[in-house]
């Protein structure tokens, strides 16, 4: 004798749902990709964005010794170290480079600088000071 399933119990939307529950609608699989991936590259845009791009970018007259430069601009003085592993810079050519140091910064002295920087938040969200990301030795404006 075979055993047989009860016949499906129609709901009054005859759309076989009993217990009034709302309808799963199903996105094509390619669409669902899409919407991961979009998804996924916001939230890496936003951190890579957040943690690694500069908000401003500057150009001024870096004093600077063999380990430690300044650069005042608007009002603000901009401290950053100097060596061969220390900060991020770009060449003439717009060569990025991690570590090293830039041509302009090998020697102790005066040069105009032009160098990006972020504004660091302190531990009551508020802006507290301000970080230099990168440099490029930049001829006078």
């Amino acid at each position: 004798m075979a055993v047989t399933q009860p016949p499906a119990t129609i709901g009054p939307d005859g759309d076989g749902r009993v217990d009034g529950s709302r309808r799963l609608v199903r996105l094509p699989a390619k669409t669902a990709a899409v919407l991961v991936a979009l998804a996924a590259s916001a939230l890496i845009g936003y951190g890579l964005g957040r943690h690694t791009s500069s908000d401003h970018v500057l150009v001024g007259q870096a004093y600077h010794s063999s380990t430690q430069g300044t650069v005042k601009v608007g009002g603000w003085a901009y401290g950053f170290f100097i060596g061969p592993n220390v900060m991020d810079w770009y060449d003439a050519h717009g060569g990025s480079h991690s570590g090293g140091i830039p041509p302009c910064l090998q020697h102790p002295g005066e040069s105009w600088i032009r160098f990006g920087y972020s504004t660091a938040v302190g531990p009551e969200g508020q802006s507290s000071w301000r970080v230099v990301d990168w440099v490029q030795c930049w001829h006078h404006p």
